[in-house]
Order: C-alpha cells, then structure tokens, then sequence
C-alpha cells in the first residue's frame, strides 16, 4: 500500500507526483469493492460561469470593485461555446454566478443556457442576490442560491419578500461577515 503523503514525498526530495500513486492504487480499489476499475469516467467537472459582473448591490463585504460590480460587459454565447469545447472532462454541475444574474434579459440567459445545453444536461444552478425575479428563474431545471445576510444585505426587506414567494426551493448562502455577526 501507499503509506507516504504528499508531505512525506517533499521533505524527501522525491520528485513523483503523489497523483501517480492514486492513479495507480484507484483502479485496484474500485475493483476490490466490486466497481468498474477504469475511474477515468467518473470524474466530473463542476463548472462556475460568470456571465457578467454587473450587480446593482454594492455590499461592503463584496470582493468586486465599483468599477466592475458597474460594468455591464458580458461574454458572448460564442465565446462561452469556444471555452466549453476545450473541455475534455465531463461536466458534474454548472453554477451561473456573477454580477447579478437576475439582472440579464431572459433573450441572453437562454442564449447561455443554449450553449450550456450542448455540454451538461443536469440542472443550472444560480447565485443570486434575488433583487430581481425573472421568470427564468422558475425554469423547472434551475435552482437557486441566494445570498442572504439578513440586515448586512441591502434591500433586505425586498429580498426576504421575493425567497417567501419563490414557489421553488432555495439555498441560503450567508457570509459571516461583521455586519451579520453584530
């Protein structure tokens, strides 16, 4: 068996890249447990799309400038398709995230979705701050992420309202931050 780390290998000089000893030892392990012993399927790329970085919050805690939370590039649909088709691994899960996503006109988001379809079929997820309900953030194959922190959140009354009537589910980010932590 393999006993050494990767902390092991360097203080001892050796230059083997302790990915050769999984790659190695992977395969005898599915086998052992009854699994195919070519692992090579099985591995699955998460993929994180950030269309734009227009947002219309500035949280103090955002790690954006000014300058780009206001900049209301996006990339284009075939720069997103010329990008994904350099991608050999299969795609496990997508995140669209931003700027603020519900802010895109639902002609460009499906224009995205389109091209995300050619590479992953398992549902999109969005990073929201849910300022804004566009419908296509009811689509049956999209599910949300939004970040909520309570008081440190601009418009939090607005925001609180729009997660009570999503009709779908949610997933509630909060960064601990200063504010939320008071």
């Amino acid at each position: 068996g393999c006993k050494k780390t990767v902390r092991d290998m360097k203080r001892e000089g050796q230059a083997e890249d302790h990915c050769y000893h999984m790659k190695k030892l992977a395969p005898r392990i599915l086998e052992i447990n009854g699994m195919d012993p070519d692992w090579r399927h099985l591995m699955l790329m998460n993929l994180s799309i950030n269309p734009t970085y227009y947002c219309n919050f500035a949280c103090d805690f955002c790690y954006l400038t000014t300058e780009q939370l206001n900049d209301r590039h996006k990339i284009t649909p075939l720069w997103l398709e010329n990008s994904l088709q350099q991608i050999t691994d299969k795609v496990g899960h997508v995140d669209l995230y931003g700027g603020e996503i519900g802010l895109l006109s639902p002609e460009y988001y499906y224009s995205l979705k389109k091209v995300i379809r050619n590479h992953y079929k398992g549902p999109i997820n969005i990073n929201t701050n849910l300022s804004a309900f566009p419908d296509f953030f009811r689509d049956e194959d999209v599910t949300l992420s939004v970040s909520y922190d309570f008081h440190a959140r601009e418009k939090e009354q607005h925001v609180l309202n729009n997660m009570m009537n999503a009709n779908k589910d949610l997933s509630v980010l909060i960064l601990a931050s200063p504010k939320v932590l008071e």
